[in-house]
Order: structure tokens, then C-alpha cells, then sequence
């Protein structure tokens, strides 16, 4: 079976929120692995392509004859037919997404030099804590309640660096069709922004489909759902 992947480039800052506190740092702590690399998890990147694509069958819908394969691609996919903006029919979908993450090989280098460090005299080493400030930057906010500004207090959460390529493992039930994977290839060239505050800017990103680490061709994929 070929290889899949999502690569995803931050063009802008991006808030990738894990929902904790990082004690005496900051009240909103980005997500990251066990090691300190930032992440996307899985589960919220599949429901934003999902999103995204109901957005895009809708659109191919009314200029495509094949409207019904494209409803039926959908399904395949991501398990549900969207109706309406309400889920019509679901299903188990074909694919499974692994969380977007950091090369594998820059990991790989950084453990390396770990241990490296580890055999010297007055060993250091990077620290999870390291490896959250090199990928991040703080960024403050004023905090409300109850629609109010608290007095003198100030919120502060991360935020992931731009410039930063994160990538996501796509795991198949079984080797996709050629107009599965075109219709996957244009839900992900169009994804431009994931994560928090995507309405102020926040998150900006350029995505691409890999196959066996090669970019799948837009041009052609667009030929093979939009073609007679």
C-alpha cells in the first residue's frame, strides 16, 4: 500500500491549546508529546478537514455532474454525509490520522544529542522546557470576566512559531481509490488556517498530500473529480 501524508507549513503564529495551565509561565500551555515537541491532535485536525470538506463538496456539488460520487466520496472518507448542515448517514470512514507532529528526523537528532550530552561531564542535555521555548513564543491578552476587564491582570498563552512543518501519517483500511485520494487532495490544498483565533489571523497555514513522499499533483486531482 502507498504512503499518505499531510504536511502542514505555519505561515503565521498558530495557537495550538492544550487546555493547561504551565505553572509560573503561562495560563494557556501549547500541546505538545511526552518529549516537549508541539502537536496537533488528530482528532481536531480530522474535523476540520471534515469541515472543510463539506464546504468543498458543497461547492463542487454545483458545478459537477458527478454530484453523487462526490457525497459518496465524502462518506468513504470521514464516515458522514452532511445534508443540510446535519449529518445524514454515518459510517466507519477509511482513514485514520495520526496527530500532526514534528519531522520524525528532527526528533530523532535531538534525542541523538541527548544522549550524546549524556556521556560528557556536567551533563545539560535539552529539557522538555527547552524544547517548548524554542518552538514557541509568550503572548499576553487582557483577561475578562463577566464581559469586564480584571483589574491589572493579564492572561498569557503560547503560541507556536511560524515557519514551523508538522506532519500527519494517514492510515488507510485499505488502498484508497484514485478519486478518494483527488477529493482528499483538494479538501487539504485548501486548508489555510487550524488551530485558536483563526479569525484574528492566527494560524495561517499552506498544506499539501504526500504520496510515498511525493506531492500529489492539485492539477490532476481536480481533472479527475471536476473532469467528464
Amino acid at each position: 500500500m502507498s504512503s499518505y501524508k499531510i504536511r502542514v507549513e505555519l505561515l503565521s503564529e498558530g495557537i495550538f491549546n492544550s487546555g493547561e495551565e504551565q505553572k509560573n509561565s503561562v495560563n494557556n500551555k501549547v500541546l505538545t508529546d511526552k518529549d516537549g515537541f508541539v502537536c496537533y491532535h488528530a482528532k481536531t485536525l480530522k474535523g476540520v478537514l471534515k469541515e472543510r470538506g463539506e464546504l468543498i463538496g458543497k461547492n463542487l456539488l454545483s458545478i459537477s455532474s458527478k454530484a453523487d460520487i462526490i457525497e459518496d466520496l465524502l462518506l468513504e472518507l470521514f464516515g458522514s454525509r452532511f445534508n443540510d448542515n446535519s449529518i445524514s448517514e454515518t459510517k466507519k470512514g477509511i482513514m485514520n490520522l495520526s496527530n500532526l507532529e514534528i519531522n520524525g528526523e528532527v526528533k530523532k537528532i535531538i534525542k541523538e544529542i541527548n544522549i550524546l550530552d549524556s556521556e560528557s561531564d556536567g551533563y545539560k542535555g535539552i529539557t522538555k522546557y527547552d524544547l517548548i521555548e524554542a518552538q514557541t513564543n509568550i503572548r499576553t491578552h487582557i483577561q475578562l470576566e463577566e464581559g469586564i476587564i480584571k483589574d491589572k491582570r493579564l492572561g498569557s498563552y503560547h503560541t507556536v512559531k511560524n515557519g514551523l512543518i508538522f506532519i500527519s501519517d494517514i492510515n488507510f483500511d485499505r488502498e484508497p481509490a484514485k478519486d478518494q485520494v483527488a477529493l482528499l487532495n483538494i479538501i487539504v490544498n485548501s486548508l489555510d488556517y487550524i488551530g485558536g483565533c483563526t479569525n484574528r489571523g492566527r494560524g495561517k497555514v499552506k498544506a499539501v498530500l504526500l504520496k510515498d513522499d511525493k506531492e500529489v499533483s492539485i492539477e490532476e486531482s481536480l481533472e479527475v473529480i471536476l473532469g467528464e
